[in-house]
Parts: C-alpha cells; structure tokens; sequence
C-alpha cells in the first residue's frame, strides 16, 4: 500500500513521524542476512517480495559474501 502512495507522490509520514521510514518491518537487518548466508552458504541466492531498492541491495550483499 505504502509504495502505491510513493508512486502518486504522496508525501508519507509514519506513525513515529519519520520520513523517510525507521525500518522495523521484520525483515532481516543487513547483518542478519550476512549472518545467515555465511551459516547457510547457498548455492543460489535469490531475494523475493521487496520492493525494488531492497532486491537490489540484497543482491549486493549476496555478491559480498
């Protein structure tokens, strides 16, 4: 829903009134994710159900490791 908004060029405040957003959606912390593909090591690593932005920067972390 939040991202329909941006595509209309609303200006979105959160409920703690930041803007841009605090993350705490419950999605792993860039750390996290680092943790888990250095326990898991896998072969593939395709990040799914995120906007844009955040694929891209996963992927990035996916190289990295």
């Amino acid at each position: 829903m939040i991202d329909h908004l941006f595509r209309r060029e609303a200006d979105v405040i959160y409920d703690d009134g930041s803007n841009p957003p605090v993350h705490v959606s419950g999605h792993a912390s860039q750390e996290e994710q680092k943790l888990i593909m250095n326990l898991v090591k896998p072969k593939f690593f395709i990040p799914i159900h995120r906007r844009i932005p955040a694929v891209a920067h996963s992927a990035e972390i996916g190289r990295d490791r």
